[in-house]
């Protein structure tokens, strides 16, 4: 199991069972975050799923361009990002530097930054971002 497939296992276990977690693994557009979240009655959040030990944090440039299209128009999207154990969101729009290679690095400060040990306080998060 990959360390992203694993933090997003920890995710689907450590959120509210009522929400509705669509993985998203298609073949057919580049760039599609991971997750389509759905909370009811409140909104919907697009994640995509980062894991690493230490760094910066890495995307794809199709990555890069489907989440800022989407943000520009106005749709809840984010990279939420486990490192180390802490626990990050770039949840509006962010810069990226190029790296050697397609990857792209996030050279912007997260939105929100916490301890994977604090869930309720990333679950209050992503409520307050669907409700925008």
């Amino acid at each position: 199991m990959t360390p992203e497939r694993r933090f997003y296992e920890w995710f689907k276990r450590t959120m509210p069972k009522e929400w509705l977690l669509q993985r998203i693994e298609t073949t057919t557009a580049n760039g599609v975050p991971d997750l389509n979240l759905f909370i009811p009655l409140t909104g919907q959040l697009w994640l995509e799923f980062k894991s690493f030990r230490s760094g910066p944090i890495y995307i794809r440039k199709e990555q890069y361009a489907w989440i800022k299209k989407r943000q520009l128009l106005g749709c809840n999207v984010s990279v939420i990002a486990l490192v180390g154990n802490e626990i990050m969101f770039w949840s509006s729009p962010f810069d990226v530097i190029k790296t050697k290679g397609a990857k792209l690095s996030i050279d912007s400060s997260p939105n929100f930054k916490t301890n994977r040990k604090n869930s309720p306080e990333i679950r209050d998060y992503i409520i307050k971002l669907c409700q925008n």
